[in-house]
């Protein structure tokens, strides 16, 4: 197995006794194939924030990163697993973070980091 779009993308592993978590590339495509296209375009403008005529400009990092976030999100749709479950194990930009954490708010009233500092006066 070949995990190449992992390797390419910002997500890493915060251990290695998880490895169970990284798709290999042919679960990373077949999964992009079969995925609705609201998500890959919900994916391209709150996870990256790219707009239809900057696809172009993509590097391979953010097409890596595109590539595993909808892994992550139709893996989870496929299993009845919260997105937690699975991004828990791993490492990734800010960002990334905090659009899960909209997804799951979103998803099942999941309060995010902003709301529960917001709750807390913090």
């Amino acid at each position: 197995m070949t995990y190449e779009i992992f390797e390419d993308s910002s997500f890493t592993l915060k251990s290695r006794a998880n490895a169970w978590v990284i798709p290999p590339d042919h679960a990373v495509m077949v999964m992009h194939e079969i995925s609705p296209s609201g998500i890959k375009l919900a994916i391209m403008g709150i996870f990256l924030k790219v707009e239809d005529d900057d696809v172009d400009n993509m590097d391979n990092k953010d097409c890596a990163d595109a590539l595993i976030i909808n892994a992550i999100i139709t893996a989870s749709k496929m299993t009845d697993t919260q997105v937690g479950e699975l991004t828990r194990y791993l490492s990734m930009p800010y960002k990334y973070r905090m659009a899960f954490q909209e997804l799951e708010k979103r998803v099942n009233n999941t309060p995010t980091s902003e709301d529960l500092k917001e709750m807390f006066g913090m």
